[in-house]
């Protein structure tokens, strides 16, 4: 009896589904296990976004604000977009909300993901107190309340999920082919492990592998008394 095997359609599928659930089972542990980043410190973008941020090796944390104020001192020299894009330098993930009117907006967002942001969360409420999470909690034992993030960042999730399918291949790689040589050096067939110790076929009749050729050993035997 042959055995099938998988075509590359199949492989593909296969690896680029545990590539993401990979790469979405670590972002989550990351969120509920590492601590929030603290905001503190000056605000890294001179715009009407007032924007806090504390970048960690696996979490990104924003905290900004918009205040009324700011747009009616702009006058007629505010420009929405171009304010808009420069407050999203180097916070690709973030959605914020052009700000086309006079209402105060103020949020938090975090990003979590290894090696890449691949998952965030986004509070973001109009005029009022800060904002509270709108998103699942968790109470982790001996760590405290967690954010679960939900929405995916398309580009950080697509390459976290190629990373670690590849990861996984080459793992599964080495582990077939130590299999296949370990069975080798046990007369066993590398694909099934038949026993194949007591056969002179040229396959394996169980999945019908070809046998190896037999291993000679041209060095002279030392004699014998």
């Amino acid at each position: 009896m042959s055995q099938r095997r998988r075509g590359p359609i199949v492989n593909i599928i296969r690896y680029g589904l545990l590539g993401i659930v990979t790469a979405i089972v670590v972002a989550v542990a990351t969120a509920l296990i590492e601590p929030s980043g603290m905001i503190s410190g000056q605000f890294t973008s001179q715009t009407t976004y007032h924007v806090l941020e504390h970048n960690l090796w696996s979490r990104h944390t924003v905290v900004y604000w918009v205040w009324p104020i700011d747009l009616a001192t702009a006058a007629d020299t505010y420009d929405p977009a171009a304010d808009y894009k420069q407050a999203r330098a180097g916070l690709r993930w973030l959605e914020l909300q052009p700000v086309e009117d006079e209402v105060e907006r103020i949020g938090y967002a975090e990003a979590v993901g290894v090696p890449f942001r691949c998952l965030r969360y986004d509070d973001q409420r109009g005029a009022g107190p800060f904002p509270g999470p709108t998103h699942p909690e968790v109470n982790v034992p001996f760590v405290g309340l967690r954010t679960i993030p939900l929405e995916p960042i398309p580009a950080g999730l697509a390459a976290n999920t190629t990373i670690y399918a590849a990861v996984w291949w080459l793992l599964a790689v080495y582990v077939r082919r130590t299999r296949a040589h370990n069975r080798r050096l046990h007369g066993r067939c590398p694909t099934c492990g038949y026993d194949l110790t007591a056969l002179d076929a040229p396959e394996c009749p169980e999945c019908g592998h070809p046998r190896a050729p037999a291993i000679v050993c041209d060095e002279p035997q030392p004699a014998h008394d």
